[in-house]
């Protein structure tokens, strides 16, 4: 008897028996070309992971990023309650080495993961619903860095939700992931780092230099037109590649489109509940975090049907609290009068949007580590006694070599199949949307196949 979805999910059955048997076919693929990640960086990485040593486990690497990024979030934070106050200089150095120390880590996990033969479809999942949670973070660390005001961080962070969703979506139909030379993950964090360091040298008052006699167009805001325009031609970059993955297949373009339709619904909401209400001004910080956990769900629960190769959700019950919340602030502005408190709906809003994901990542990652026989944050296989020197040790049980499977399983959404001109590479690959606006938060930044445990 089919179990419905969302009985499944309160019981903490993320996913499907039958996906959990899809796992059995998992591979991962990508490739990453970053102009500086392999002419300077990866270097750094190589050397680094051999610096760690072999029992810590690829996920606790994944998780002290995430941690980074907030705390950077929290430095610049706390100074900036409505991204548009003066903040000292010493934290702009803090949060830049911090997002170093982020790109660091997020480099080293996938690493770590083949360096200790601890691949896994669970350590992919946590990888990537780190990096859908530091969407937002990005945008509000420059966003306050650079005193462009909560509604311009909301408008960039918007700019980077989109192609990070569809990077995401492109991974769905193709089975691989193919990040670009200069519009990647690797670039757009150095650029963070440069933007910072700048604000630190040059002041708080750098970016907000007037370029125009009236001074209503300063310094930030050619940073916020740059990710705007970056945003449209990467969003049709990936509906390309998808097209020329499913052309002359039983699937449709015109179908594969319908599949964009969770994170269009998700930013028509957030624009009609953001337009109509004062919540940007009375309660910024709390505001957007609501929105990069809704962001967030949607984008790992599409990762998580890739990954288990079963069809998306097209429809996320989290838009019905949304909808609502929108709905009210739309009546409050058309009438004049405020039906419930505004601060009320975003409290109730941020709850449901944090209990949603947290049964989501909790959830599925202890299903996937119950299926598989595999500790979240501890690596269960020793090495071998016969192969200590030479580092290597016992692969997890289900799993096999990604290099070994293309995305063609019966049971894989929409019968697609890996394009012949994608490669599977087992050194500088990558999860990440070819797409860095300036404020974007499009980190993704695993550049080495982290299908990390």
């Amino acid at each position: 008897m089919h179990e419905p979805t969302l009985l499944r999910f309160l019981k903490g059955k993320i996913i499907s028996p039958q996906g959990l048997e899809n796992l059995s076919t998992y591979g991962y693929h990508g490739v990453d070309h970053s102009f500086f990640g392999n002419l300077v960086l990866n270097h750094y990485w190589n050397w680094a992971v051999q610096k760690l040593p072999m029992w810590l486990a690829p996920n606790i690497l994944t998780v002290l990023g995430l941690l980074c990024n907030i705390v950077g979030y929290l430095v610049i934070a706390v100074y900036s309650p409505s991204f548009s106050e003066e903040v000292p200089r010493w934290s702009f150095f803090v949060a830049a080495a911090l997002i170093f120390a982020y790109q660091t880590l997020d480099n080293l996990d996938g690493k770590q993961a083949r360096r200790t033969k601890s691949s896994s479809p669970l350590g992919e999942l946590m990888d990537h619903g780190c990096d859908a949670l530091s969407v937002i973070l990005f945008s509000m660390i420059v966003g306050a860095s650079i005193r462009i005001g909560a509604h311009l961080v909301f408008y960039s962070a918007v700019a980077g939700f989109i192609p990070f969703y569809a990077a995401h979506w492109e991974e769905y139909f193709s089975g691989s992931l193919v990040l670009g030379k200069f519009n990647g993950p690797t670039e757009a964090q150095l650029i963070f780092i440069v933007i910072l360091i700048a604000g630190g040298i040059g002041g708080p008052d750098m970016w907000i230099t007037p370029l125009n006699a009236s001074g209503t167009f300063r310094l930030h805001h050619i940073l916020f037109i740059v990710t705007l325009a970056m945003a449209v031609p990467t969003l049709i970059q990936n509906m390309i590649k998808v097209y020329k993955v499913i052309h002359g297949r039983d699937t449709s373009f015109i179908d594969s489109l319908m599949y964009l339709a969770p994170v269009f619904m998700f930013v028509f909401l957030i624009l009609a509940l953001i337009n109509t209400s004062a919540l940007l001004t009375t309660n910024p910080h709390l505001s957007l975090h609501t929105l990069g956990l809704i962001f967030a769900f949607i984008t790992v629960r599409l990762i998580i049907h890739r990954v288990v190769k079963e069809p998306a959700d097209l429809f996320h019950y989290i838009f019905i609290a949304l909808a609502l919340a929108s709905i009210n602030s739309i009546a409050s502005f058309a009438s004049g009068h405020e039906f419930l408190p505004e601060p009320i709906v975003l409290y109730i809003l941020f709850g449901i949007s944090f209990t949603q994901f947290a049964f989501l990542s909790v959830g599925g990652a202890n299903q996937l580590a119950s299926y598989l026989q595999i500790n979240i944050f501890r690596i269960p296989y020793p090495p071998l006694a016969s192969s200590s020197d030479s580092g290597h040790v016992r692969s997890p049980p289900l799993l096999t070599s990604s290099s070994s499977h293309q995305r063609s399983h019966p049971n894989s959404p929409m019968q697609i199949h890996t394009p012949p001109d994608i490669t599977d590479e087992t050194g500088h690959a990558g999860d990440m949307p070819e797409t860095t606006g300036l404020l974007s938060s499009n980190n993704n930044n695993h550049n080495n196949n982290d299908e990390n445990v």
